[in-house]
Protein backbone atom coordinates (compact mmCIF):
# COMPACT_ATOMS: atom_id res chain seq x y z
CA UNK A 1 0.00 0.00 0.00
CA UNK A 2 1.29 3.55 -0.91
CA UNK A 3 1.89 5.87 1.76
CA UNK A 4 -0.92 8.67 1.29
CA UNK A 5 1.46 11.25 3.59
CA UNK A 6 4.78 10.01 2.16
CA UNK A 7 5.36 13.19 -0.08
CA UNK A 8 6.48 16.62 2.13
CA UNK A 9 4.42 19.55 1.84
CA UNK A 10 4.48 22.74 3.17
CA UNK A 11 2.81 24.27 6.06
CA UNK A 12 0.02 25.33 4.76
CA UNK A 13 -0.86 22.50 3.18
CA UNK A 14 -0.39 20.33 6.88
CA UNK A 15 -1.40 16.66 6.14
CA UNK A 16 -2.37 17.05 10.34
CA UNK A 17 -2.18 19.67 12.70
CA UNK A 18 -1.82 18.90 16.00
CA UNK A 19 -1.92 21.01 19.53
CA UNK A 20 -1.13 20.24 23.18
CA UNK A 21 -4.03 19.86 25.01
CA UNK A 22 -2.26 19.80 28.84
CA UNK A 23 0.74 21.37 30.14
CA UNK A 24 4.15 20.26 28.46
CA UNK A 25 7.00 19.95 31.04
CA UNK A 26 10.10 20.56 29.16
CA UNK A 27 13.80 20.69 30.97
CA UNK A 28 12.53 22.77 33.85
CA UNK A 29 9.94 25.32 31.84
CA UNK A 30 6.08 24.35 31.32
CA UNK A 31 4.73 25.12 28.54
CA UNK A 32 0.71 25.08 29.07
CA UNK A 33 -2.02 24.28 26.68
CA UNK A 34 -2.46 25.61 23.04
CA UNK A 35 1.52 26.90 23.26
CA UNK A 36 2.81 24.30 20.84
CA UNK A 37 1.70 23.29 17.40
CA UNK A 38 2.73 20.47 15.42
CA UNK A 39 2.40 21.03 11.78
CA UNK A 40 3.00 17.48 9.63
CA UNK A 41 4.66 17.43 6.54
CA UNK A 42 5.51 14.22 5.86
CA UNK A 43 4.74 10.73 7.72
CA UNK A 44 7.39 7.94 7.06
CA UNK A 45 5.15 4.61 7.36
CA UNK A 46 1.78 3.96 7.15
CA UNK A 47 1.02 2.80 10.25
CA UNK A 48 1.82 5.39 13.10
CA UNK A 49 1.26 2.87 16.15
CA UNK A 50 4.60 1.01 15.37
CA UNK A 51 6.93 1.90 18.42
CA UNK A 52 9.49 4.38 16.53
CA UNK A 53 6.90 5.94 13.93
CA UNK A 54 7.97 9.41 13.02
CA UNK A 55 6.27 12.34 11.64
CA UNK A 56 8.74 15.18 9.54
CA UNK A 57 6.95 18.45 11.24
CA UNK A 58 7.19 22.26 11.30
CA UNK A 59 6.95 22.78 14.97
CA UNK A 60 6.19 25.97 16.76
CA UNK A 61 6.59 26.32 20.18
CA UNK A 62 7.02 29.71 22.67
CA UNK A 63 10.82 29.74 22.06
CA UNK A 64 10.53 29.27 18.59
CA UNK A 65 7.66 30.85 17.27
CA UNK A 66 8.60 30.98 13.45
CA UNK A 67 8.74 26.91 13.87
CA UNK A 68 11.33 24.43 13.85
CA UNK A 69 11.67 21.33 11.07
CA UNK A 70 12.17 17.83 11.70
CA UNK A 71 11.15 14.37 12.80
CA UNK A 72 9.21 13.66 15.98
CA UNK A 73 8.23 10.41 17.42
CA UNK A 74 4.60 9.92 17.03
CA UNK A 75 3.85 9.11 20.29
CA UNK A 76 5.84 12.20 21.66
CA UNK A 77 2.85 14.42 19.77
CA UNK A 78 -0.38 12.11 20.23
CA UNK A 79 0.67 11.80 24.32
CA UNK A 80 0.54 15.68 24.27
CA UNK A 81 -2.01 16.70 21.75
CA UNK A 82 -5.12 16.37 19.95
CA UNK A 83 -5.59 16.69 16.01
CA UNK A 84 -7.02 20.40 15.56
CA UNK A 85 -7.12 20.71 11.59
CA UNK A 86 -5.10 19.36 8.39
CA UNK A 87 -6.12 18.50 5.23
CA UNK A 88 -6.59 14.84 6.51
CA UNK A 89 -8.89 15.97 8.55
CA UNK A 90 -12.62 14.84 7.64
CA UNK A 91 -15.44 16.15 7.66
CA UNK A 92 -17.71 14.36 9.93
CA UNK A 93 -19.56 16.57 12.05
CA UNK A 94 -18.69 16.89 15.92
CA UNK A 95 -21.35 14.52 17.88
CA UNK A 96 -22.69 15.98 20.98
CA UNK A 97 -22.87 12.41 23.49
CA UNK A 98 -25.64 14.63 26.05
CA UNK A 99 -25.16 14.23 29.72
CA UNK A 100 -22.84 11.82 31.22
CA UNK A 101 -24.72 11.26 34.47
CA UNK A 102 -27.56 10.28 32.16
CA UNK A 103 -26.08 7.28 30.16
CA UNK A 104 -26.78 3.93 31.01
CA UNK A 105 -23.98 2.18 29.57
CA UNK A 106 -20.52 4.21 28.30
CA UNK A 107 -20.94 5.20 23.96
CA UNK A 108 -18.85 2.95 22.08
CA UNK A 109 -16.79 6.08 20.96
CA UNK A 110 -15.56 6.98 24.13
CA UNK A 111 -14.84 3.18 24.65
CA UNK A 112 -12.59 2.97 21.94
CA UNK A 113 -11.66 6.86 22.38
CA UNK A 114 -9.91 5.91 25.95
CA UNK A 115 -8.40 2.47 24.51
CA UNK A 116 -6.65 4.51 22.23
CA UNK A 117 -5.57 6.84 24.54
CA UNK A 118 -6.36 10.30 22.68
CA UNK A 119 -5.89 13.22 25.02
CA UNK A 120 -9.29 14.96 25.78
CA UNK A 121 -9.90 18.34 26.23
CA UNK A 122 -12.32 19.39 29.77
CA UNK A 123 -13.56 23.26 29.67
CA UNK A 124 -15.41 24.25 33.27
CA UNK A 125 -18.64 25.60 31.61
CA UNK A 126 -19.34 27.01 35.14
CA UNK A 127 -22.67 27.11 37.15
CA UNK A 128 -25.56 26.19 34.34
CA UNK A 129 -29.21 27.41 35.62
CA UNK A 130 -30.96 23.98 37.12
CA UNK A 131 -27.75 21.86 35.84
CA UNK A 132 -25.49 22.55 38.18
CA UNK A 133 -21.86 22.34 37.65
CA UNK A 134 -21.24 21.71 33.67
CA UNK A 135 -17.77 20.30 32.55
CA UNK A 136 -17.55 19.24 29.06
CA UNK A 137 -15.14 16.90 27.99
CA UNK A 138 -13.99 16.89 24.22
CA UNK A 139 -12.31 14.36 21.98
CA UNK A 140 -10.81 16.22 18.73
CA UNK A 141 -9.79 13.07 17.23
CA UNK A 142 -12.95 11.18 17.80
CA UNK A 143 -14.74 14.68 16.84
CA UNK A 144 -17.44 14.42 20.42
CA UNK A 145 -18.23 15.77 23.22
CA UNK A 146 -20.32 15.61 26.32
CA UNK A 147 -21.26 17.12 29.45
CA UNK A 148 -20.95 15.95 32.96
CA UNK A 149 -23.07 17.54 36.19
CA UNK A 150 -20.34 17.65 38.93
CA UNK A 151 -22.63 18.72 41.57
CA UNK A 152 -23.43 17.72 44.53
Amino acid sequence: MKNPCGKTVDRAHAYEIWRNTHRIHVGGAIFEPGTWTWYVLKKWQIDDNQDYARWFCDVVTPMCPEGETGDVYVKDITRHAAKVGGTLMDDKPSVDLGWENGWDETPDVVKECRKLGHALTETDEGSRKNRGLDTVTRCLLCRYKFHTDSSD
